[in-house]
């Protein structure tokens, strides 16, 4: 929550980790660690950030056993979309004479375009030399730590070749999709700053909204967290939207790896080791605890914890379980994918219906329940919403006719669908090296892969579908005819 309380580190004058020898940090990383510090923050000591290509990795220089808290986050260094809206108030009212002053941001602006906007703010004003002027802008320790925008791996990054690579995929039309969003997204954006004062909005560029809206997507928590009572579900009557946690959003992803997300009352030393618990959400892919949903509040007294479940060895890296997530939302939102991603889902919608089905990999809990919505649909296409009398023999006929066709038609589609991906597979060299890069060349190939899984496993599905139906038909003395019909679009 953006506010004029956050200190700053020009006064501090220690260091709360020795930054000498072969476990010394980045200066950014010196500086931000006391600025988490000195606003109520927690790193454990026994972590150490280190550069890799993609960005930062949190390793682990001693042993550190299971069921400690790691990090901590005050609810008042959390970037929300409130928090946001009344730095941002403050900033440009501070350039603007009395009788024009703003009393709200525009309605139509999303969450995202707040916490997109505070976050712009911050480089805006420190191009103009004037961020020190503006204590609502308190996060600039914190912003200095994050990725440039040419290290971001995103498709939303990605250049013309790379993008051509997933031609004619759900993820090249999400990117595409997403992309357009965000250019609208930032127009609006930049023409209120611009209208404040020229020099905002010629620092408000599309590269910079990219950039913080690939931070909110690849870092974010539900807002949901922020609460004496949090949760990971949201209701209409609650709904949760993304915020920044600076401290907490440093650990990596690793499918599976058991940690909790915890709220805790503020203390004024260093985290009690499970002391002062308000609520322990479990945040596995196996196992994840709810409480009743209940509106995020603001506190100065709450904090938000991560504690490793399992022990960590020297030398590892310390990460967090972003939950069961497809590659396309890893690529698309984080800028990696996973190889063998058993969270995999294709979207697959027929022409003639509204409805988008995504449709996971075999084992998937609520995969039965898409597979034989999509059967569904393709039933309604084949009898065009009618429902033939089953009364008579020549209607009970036509009834089981129809489901035999949607089989087949079902096939046929996904074979098509199949047939559509582009052809690579594990191991294939990039076929342009100049232009794709290497490490977009592997994402890419392992989000095709999965596809191909996806599309294959439905394959098997339909069949079994088809041979059952037949099965039936046979037993119940019907005669069996199909006749191909090729009514599928692919989903744009």
């Amino acid at each position: 929550m953006p506010n004029k309380g956050l200190s700053s580190t020009s006064s501090i004058k220690y260091s709360h980790v020795p930054q000498q020898g072969e476990h010394a940090e980045q200066p950014a990383f010196v500086t931000f660690r006391e600025w988490t510090r000195a606003n109520g923050g927690y790193i454990h000591s026994s972590l150490r950030f280190v550069p890799v290509p993609s960005g930062t990795s949190v390793n682990a220089i001693d042993d550190i056993e299971r069921d400690i808290l790691v990090l901590s986050c005050p609810f008042s260094l959390a970037i929300t979309a409130d928090g946001s809206a009344h730095a941002l108030l403050q900033i440009l009212n501070a350039r603007l004479n009395d009788s024009d002053l703003l009393t709200r941001l525009p309605p139509t602006w999303t969450e995202r375009m707040l916490i997109c906007s505070y976050v712009v703010a911050h480089w805006v004003t420190q191009d103009l030399k004037t961020l020190e002027k503006n204590p609502a802008l308190g996060h600039m320790p914190y912003l200095n730590t994050l990725p440039s925008l040419a290290r971001l791996s995103t498709s939303l990054t990605w250049n013309a070749a790379e993008m051509h690579c997933i031609q004619g995929t759900n993820l090249y039309h999400a990117t595409n999709d997403r992309k357009k969003e965000l250019e609208s997204d930032h127009k609006q954006c930049q023409a209120l700053f611009h209208k404040v004062d020229p020099e905002l909005g010629d620092g408000y560029t599309f590269d910079r909204y990219l950039t913080a809206a690939t931070y909110l997507s690849s870092r974010a928590f539900p807002s949901s967290l922020l609460s004496a009572s949090p949760t990971l579900h949201q209701s209409p009557d609650s709904p949760a939207y993304p915020v920044l946690l600076p401290i907490l959003d440093c650990l990596n992803h690793t499918r599976g790896q058991p940690v909790t997300w915890q709220v805790d009352k503020m203390e004024d030393t260093p985290p009690a080791y499970g002391h002062s618990s308000v609520q322990i959400l479990s945040h596995t892919t196996s196992n994840t605890s709810v409480t009743p949903n209940i509106s995020p509040v603001s506190s100065t007294d709450l904090k938000v914890s991560i504690k490793i479940r399992a022990p960590v060895s020297s030398g590892s890296e310390v990460c967090n379980n972003y939950g069961a997530k497809p590659n396309a939302e890893l690529i698309l939102g984080y800028g990696f994918a996973l190889p063998d991603n058993m969270d995999d889902t294709i979207v697959l919608q027929l022409g003639g219906s509204a409805n988008k089905w995504e449709i996971g990999r075999n084992g998937n809990t609520d995969r039965e329940e898409a597979v034989d919505g999509l059967f569904t649909d393709a039933l309604e296409i084949i009898t065009q919403g009618s429902k033939p009398p089953q009364d008579s023999e020549e209607g009970l006929q036509e009834a089981w006719d129809a489901k035999l066709d949607a089989g087949h038609f079902l096939l046929e589609a996904v074979r098509m669908k199949l047939d559509g991906l582009p052809v690579m597979a594990p191991g294939d060299p990039n076929p342009e090296p100049s232009s794709v890069r290497g490490s977009v060349w592997e994402v890419i190939v392992r989000y095709v892969g999965g596809q191909r899984l996806c599309l294959l496993e439905l394959i098997d599905s339909f069949t079994q579908k088809v041979d059952s139906i037949t099965a039936e038909m046979v037993s119940l003395g019907m005669s069996i005819e199909y006749e191909d019909e090729d009514v599928y679009e692919d989903e744009e």
